[in-house]
């Protein structure tokens, strides 16, 4: 069935109940079930088709007066269809001894006080409408509704539903429809109808939570808790905190909202899912009022109530357009760090906020990926605090700077994970992270590709540590290798081709050495189709193997690297700064960087180790190194003291290696990674999680004459 809302001057019928939930009855239900559904799905199509929204001049008659006040009405039409129905209490009476009656004069005087109380709105139109509302309505009806001018309330058929005044919320909701119609006017229809949904889940809960004097991590964030009747799975009829969750039941189904732009739900049924894509900016509010902390009517609350009403909001609205309204007002009423919250809650529910870069908070030991796709095209990579794997990106076509940062394709792994990325050939990407299974998971991005990224796709049931790194290297155009420490610490390996047919070939174990679980795996090539590999096992032996077309029987070694020795484990860092020439780097076991080369006129095999200079790093911690041209090399560390360090070596060096430098001031926990990338010749890149969890960045250019420039945090 497809039930589209139908309007009478641009406005819509609200009911409580989504036509999904009862079109699932009438599926899955038995025969009363079943027709007692049907009935209402008819008579709420009806109630659509009608024109029962007052007009303009029609609304000046219910209107009261310009001063503030509360005037309730509260009606019964015991069990017909004649509205408003007798009258049965009124402003200033005593309560009834008809429970239903009670709850609607309740719930109408909560919904009116937060409006007023707190937003300084004199009733539903802002001029003192009467608040009015009619109870027993029709025979058993399983839903409620608000027409423009009253609220109408069914008894439920206490089989699956309870009366529909037995949540706060649900008023509040509905009665949040004449606001948003009186404001905003969003139409009832896809994205904008998602939020005229959203609107009203937000101040029914809102309302809820004054009422019971709930603070944000207090509150349960449920919409119609308590109107699911015993014997239904579920506790509401959604989830702000976790939508989807609310209910799964054999006749209800599935609760099939989701929380997040990449599971957004294209359909034409319900006015393209008003009611079950309105989960996307609920969990927004939700992120919001928790990040935020105390009352959630008030800061959050008046941040959603603001845009509600802001001129900018019109009403074919899209998340996008709320999301950029909300965070200005944010900055306007609060400053940048509520700003900063606001529009770090949509971007975690997939939506960037235009014109604002808020850069994900990243565990401070946690390396930043990243990749030079093409000539000055540069992409980043991290797991947050929070387990979502984040993008941004840098062209010199962005006059604004970098963009992102975008949940990438809804990626989960440990917090600070490490997402290593490759280019296999130009603007080509492949990213890599070991999931929260401990699966090893691969998504794609190329420019043919209208809708973004694609995957993650387990890659081929290899498994290791969590959070430990996949080290992935193109030993040639379009062809990749991944190397990964598994659960039983061999060195695995993996290939794929555009050759191959059945997708990645692999894994297979080189030799039999041990690594500690969660090393890093270095892999790179000195020249086409040519490899080697680093590690550190878990005797504190650098060793390293290699593999060429040329050897029939696989890869050879391994091989103790010259006597090198570090922590267990400890990265050992290679970079070919020349076709079939290597360097290697890693800190030694007392606490100084050391290197060793190889050449292949080095007849006596790799030359080292060197100690570079008299610098300290902590045991185990990652030299970066990169070759920003032809036989030049600059080294990045972050020493025993958080200060990241830089040195640098060229062959006209004639007393050897330069440095150590302190670069321009950065600092990070000790021992952090800085992740060092040459975009074209002679430029350089660097990043690292700063002190505050953000995500830093340095450059350097040959005609920058006051040397490095930075640190930037790349977003707020």
């Amino acid at each position: 069935m497809n039930h589209q809302h139908r309007y009478a001057n641009g406005k819509c019928i609200c009911c409580i109940i989504p036509p999904h939930i009862l079109e699932s009855i009438v599926k899955n239900g038995t025969q009363s079930e079943r027709l007692l559904a049907q009935q209402t799905l008819l008579f709420d199509e009806q109630l659509r088709s009608e024109r029962i929204m007052q007009s303009s001049a029609e609304a000046e008659q219910i209107q009261g007066a310009g001063t503030p006040r509360r005037n309730r009405l509260i009606y019964t039409t015991n069990n017909s269809t004649n509205l408003p129905g007798t009258l049965v209490r009124r402003e200033g009476q005593g309560p009834s001894s008809d429970v239903a009656v009670n709850e609607a004069f309740d719930g109408l005087g909560a919904t009116f006080d937060l409006f007023s109380d707190i937003y300084g709105r004199n009733s539903l139109d802002d001029r003192g409408m009467d608040m009015i509302a009619t109870v027993h309505y029709r025979n058993r009806y399983n839903n409620a509704f608000f027409n423009g001018s009253q609220m109408a309330f069914g008894d439920g058929d206490g089989r699956i539903f309870n009366r529909f005044t037995i949540a706060i919320d649900i008023i509040g909701h509905e009665l949040t429809h004449g606001v948003t119609g009186l404001t905003a006017k969003l139409e009832y229809h896809d994205q904008s109808g998602a939020l005229n949904e959203s609107m009203s889940d937000v101040f029914g809960s809102l309302v809820k939570q004054r009422v019971l004097g709930q603070t944000a991590d207090q509150a349960d964030w449920l919409i119609g808790a308590g109107l699911l009747a015993a014997g239904i799975k579920g506790v509401a009829l959604r989830s702000m905190k976790a939508p989807g969750t609310a209910y799964d039941d054999p006749l209800l189904g599935k609760d099939p909202q989701p929380d997040h732009m990449s599971r957004y739900n294209t359909t034409t049924s319900d006015s393209g899912g008003v009611h079950i894509n309105s989960g996307i900016p609920n969990r927004a509010f939700y992120l919001v009022a928790i990040a935020l902390g105390g009352h959630a009517w008030e800061v959050a609350g008046q941040i959603w109530y603001k845009t509600l009403i802001d001129p900018r909001l019109t009403a074919l609205a899209q998340f996008q357009d709320f999301a950029n309204i909300s965070t200005d007002v944010a900055g306007h009423l609060y400053g940048q760090e509520v700003k900063a919250i606001v529009a770090k809650a949509w971007r975690d529910v997939g939506i960037n906020v235009v014109g604002l870069l808020v850069s994900p908070r990243v565990p401070g030991l946690a390396q930043v990926g990243a990749v030079s796709r093409s000539t000055d095209k540069l992409d980043i990579f991290v797991t947050d605090q929070n387990q979502v794997v984040y993008t941004a990106a840098w062209e010199p076509a962005f006059t604004d700077w970098w963009h992102g940062w975008w949940d990438l394709n809804g990626g989960r792994a440990v917090a600070g994970a490490s997402v290593n990325g490759v280019s296999r050939s130009p603007d080509k990407l492949d990213v890599f992270v070991i999931g929260l299974d401990n699966r090893v998971y691969t998504a794609a991005w190329e420019p043919t590709f209208t809708d973004w990224w694609h995957g993650w796709w387990p890659l081929n049931g290899g498994v290791a540590a969590p959070g430990a790194p996949v080290t992935v290297v193109s030993r040639n155009t379009d062809k990749l290798d991944a190397f990964v420490v598994g659960t039983d610490g061999r060195v695995y390996t993996a290939a794929w081709e555009p050759s191959f047919p059945d997708w990645w070939h692999g894994w297979w174990p080189i030799g039999d050495i041990r690594v500690p679980q969660g090393a890093r795996v270095t892999a790179v090539s000195r020249s086409a189709d040519k490899m080697d590999i680093f590690v550190t096992d878990v005797n504190g032996v650098v060793m390293t193997a290699a593999w060429e077309p040329a050897f029939t029987d696989g890869w050879h070694g391994w091989w103790d690297l010259k006597g090198g020795r570090a922590v267990p484990g400890a990265t050992v860092t290679a970079v070919s700064r020349s076709i079939d020439k290597l360097d290697i780097f890693v800190v030694g076991l007392d606490g100084r960087v050391y290197t060793a080369a190889w050449e292949p006129s080095f007849s006596d095999w790799w030359h080292g180790w060197w100690p570079i200079g008299d610098i300290r790093v902590p045991q185990g911690a990652p030299v970066n190194a990169v070759s920003r041209s032809t036989d030049k090399l600059d080294i990045f560390v972050t020493d025993i003291n958080g200060i990241i360090m830089t040195a640098a070596w060229e062959p006209t060096f004639t007393d050897w290696w330069h440095g150590w430098w302190e670069l321009k001031g950065g600092r990070a926990l000790p021992g952090a990674p800085v992740t060092a990338i040459s975009r074209s010749t002679d430029k350089l890149d660097v990043f690292a999680i700063g002190l505050d969890g953000r995500v830093w960045t340095a450059a350097w250019e040959p005609s920058f004459t006051d040397w490095w420039h930075g640190w930037w945090p790349i977003g707020q």
